[in-house]
């Protein structure tokens, strides 16, 4: 079947329309012609453009509303997500920097107080920074019982 300038088919010359099958695939045809013209003409006109834009816009809008849903879900149900994880990963480096800083600072302590026989406080904080500040600069792999047992206890050790 040809179709002609105006969107009608031409029909076949010879009797179709007899038959039942006939009628029914031309009623078909007819009915079919009828609904692509009614859909060009709505196509054609500006408003089925803007009738799409919007249509898309609200799309997008539900799609966003749902990801926020989820999102919500996920909260509330106490699973982590990649920005918890990344977030508790940054508290943990900062965690384990200040327990480097507090060990360092024990040891520190636990150096002068060797040195001295007791931990300093009030005037002698000053001094005891400073004299720590020296002994690790100076120690160099002092074994730990070799202090105990008195064999560097000479400040020219230190």
């Amino acid at each position: 079947m040809a179709v002609q300038p105006n969107g009608a088919r031409n029909r076949p010359s010879h009797d179709e329309g007899s038959s039942p099958e006939g009628q029914v695939r031309e009623l078909y045809e007819r009915v079919e012609d009828e609904t692509a013209g009614w859909l060009e003409a709505v196509v054609a006109k500006r408003s089925f453009g803007r009738l799409m834009a919007m249509s898309a816009e609200n799309a997008a809008a539900l799609a966003r509303i749902g990801w926020d849903i989820a999102d919500l879900v996920l909260r509330n149900a106490r699973i982590a997500g990649r920005a918890d994880i990344t977030r508790l990963a940054r508290q943990l480096h900062r965690n384990e920097d200040k327990l480097e800083r507090v060990l360092q600072e024990v040891h520190r302590e636990s150096v002068l107080q060797d040195c001295f026989g007791h931990i300093a406080a009030g005037g002698e904080l000053e001094r005891a920074q400073v004299v720590g500040q020296e002994l690790s600069e100076r120690i160099v792999d002092v074994p730990e019982g070799a202090r105990q047992r008195g064999l560097y206890t000479d400040a020219a050790y230190f």
